[in-house]
């Protein structure tokens, strides 16, 4: 076999292992695409820990490569706050206070 062929082989082999990941949506990180827990299930889970709480605005967003539900909402006691929900474990990671 001529070496311009095991070349040309070579950078077709690779280029199609580098588009085919990002175009199959193979990801070598440990989050999935999606997320485990929907807005449903991060609801029902923030309301646990602040029951009576009344949601203002929540939204998926990535927080260091994952996926974070962003939660504001006032408390029984009128104090608003934020929550982070971790969207693949269901988690409460931070609270932050405003």
């Amino acid at each position: 076999m001529e070496i311009r062929t095991v070349i040309l082989a070579l950078v077709l082999f690779v280029s199609l292992l580098v588009f085919g990941i990002g175009l199959f949506g193979v990801s070598f990180g440990e989050e999935p695409h999606s997320p485990a827990v929907d807005m449903r299930q991060a609801t029902q889970i923030v309301l646990e820990q602040f029951s009576h709480a009344r949601i203002l605005e929540m939204e998926l967003d990535t927080d260091d490569g994952r996926f974070v539900y962003e939660v504001e909402l006032i408390t029984a006691e009128g104090q608003k706050r934020e929550v982070h929900v971790n969207a693949t474990t269901g988690r409460i990671e931070k609270v932050e206070h405003d």
